[in-house]
C-alpha cells in the first residue's frame, strides 16, 4: 500500500480514480469540463493522490482542474482558489517551494480581493504562506505571517474559537522551532485552555494541542503542571532519569548525562525501543531497549502505552 494507505482509502480513491478517467476519456477538451460536478470530481481525485503520497499524479489532476475552473470560472472564483490552494500544497509536500509560493500567493490574491484581508479563507492562504517560509529558514516572514493570522483570528473569530486557537499553536510551533520558548510556552497554555473549553478533552484537535505543550514542559522541566495535563487527558505520565550517561539512538546522536530528567512519549510494542523527551534538548530522542539498564523508569518499562505524541503543527498547511 502507498505510504500507509487503508484499504479503505485505496479501494475510495480507486472509484474515483476509474470516473476521473472516464471523465477524460469522454471529454477530450477542457471546455467538456465546465460543469461543477466534472471539476469537483477532478480536484477529489487530485486530492485523494495527495492522500496516499503520489503527489506527481495528484499534481496533473489538479492541473487540469485548474486549467478548466480558470477558463470555466475565471481566476476569482472559489473553484479556482480551491484548485490553486490544493496544487500549492502538493508542491509543498514535494519541496517544490518556488512552484508553491507562486499559487498561494496568487490563492491569496483572489480570495483577498473576493472575500476581504480577515475571511478565514484569507487566513487560511496567509498561515500556508508562514508554513512555506518557515520551511524555507525564512523565520522573520514566517513570524510576521502567523502573526498577522492570529491577530486577525482574534479579531474576526473571537479568541475561543478552534481556528484561532490552531493559529496560536501554530505560531507557538514556530517561536518554539527559533527559541522564543517563554512566549511559546505562554501561547500554548493558552491556546490548550481555549480549545479544553470550547472542544472538550476528547477532541483530536485539543489532544493534538495538549501533545505539543506536554513537549514544551517536558523540554522546560514543568513536570507538575505535565503530570496535570496528562491526567486530564488520559495519558501515560511516566518519567525517567538518566542514571549513567550514554548516546541517544537518533541519526544525530546527543549525550544523555546523568542525571537528565525526561518523559516518556511512546514506546514501540515490537522492540521495545523508546522515545522520550528529555529536558532541554529541543528534539526527543530515541533510546533502544538494550540501552534502558542506563535509564530509572519511574513507572515499569512493560507498560507499553503510547502517545503518538506530534511534535510539529498539526494542521499544518491547509
Amino acid at each position: 500500500m502507498t505510504h500507509g494507505a487503508t484499504t479503505e482509502q485505496l479501494g475510495k480513491y480507486e472509484d474515483v480514480e476509474a470516473r476521473c478517467l472516464r471523465l477524460i476519456r469522454d471529454c477530450k477538451d477542457v471546455r467538456c469540463w465546465q460543469d461543477t460536478p466534472s471539476l469537483e470530481l477532478l480536484r477529489e481525485c487530485g486530492l485523494q493522490l495527495k492522500n496516499l503520497g503520489r503527489y506527481s499524479e495528484a499534481e496533473l489532476w489538479l492541473r487540469q482542474g485548474l486549467k478548466a475552473s480558470e477558463r470555466v470560472n475565471g481566476f476569482t472564483h472559489r473553484d479556482t482558489f480551491e484548485f490553486e490552494n490544493n496544487l500549492a500544497l502538493v508542491l509543498h509536500d514535494q519541496g517544490n517551494y518556488e512552484a508553491a509560493e507562486v499559487y498561494y500567493r496568487r490563492a491569496l490574491e483572489s480570495t483577498e480581493a473576493r472575500l476581504g484581508s480577515t475571511h478565514p479563507d484569507t487566513l487560511t492562504c496567509v498561515s500556508n504562506l508562514g508554513f512555506l517560509a518557515m520551511n524555507r529558514k525564512g523565520y522573520a516572514e514566517a513570524e510576521a505571517l502567523m502573526r498577522r493570522s492570529v491577530k486577525s483570528s482574534r479579531e474576526t473569530l473571537g479568541l475561543t474559537h478552534p481556528d484561532t486557537m490552531i493559529s496560536m499553536d501554530c505560531l507557538a510551533s514556530l517561536l518554539r522551532e527559533i527559541g522564543k520558548h517563554e512566549e511559546a510556552t505562554e501561547i500554548q497554555r493558552s491556546t490548550l485552555q481555549g480549545l479544553e473549553k470550547g472542544l472538550g478533552c476528547a477532541d483530536s484537535r485539543s489532544r493534538a494541542s495538549a501533545e505539543r505543550f506536554l513537549r514544551s514542559l517536558d523540554f522546560h522541566g514543568l513536570f507538575e503542571e505535565a503530570a496535570e495535563i496528562r491526567a486530564r487527558f488520559g495519558f501515560e505520565d511516566r518519567h525517567v532519569i538518566v542514571a549513567q550517561a550514554f548516546l541517544s539512538d537518533n541519526a544525530e546522536q546527543v549525550e544523555l548525562t546523568e542525571g537528565l530528567a525526561g518523559q516518556v512519549l511512546q514506546i514501540e510494542k515490537e522492540s521495545g525501543d523508546a522515545l522520550i523527551a528529555f529536558t532541554r534538548i529541543l528534539e526527543p530522542q530515541w533510546v533502544f531497549n538494550a540501552k534502558f539498564a542506563s535509564l530509572h523508569f519511574s513507572k515499569s518499562s512493560s507498560e507499553h502505552g503510547i502517545l503518538n505524541a506530534q511534535h510539529d503543527c498539526h494542521s499544518g498547511p491547509r
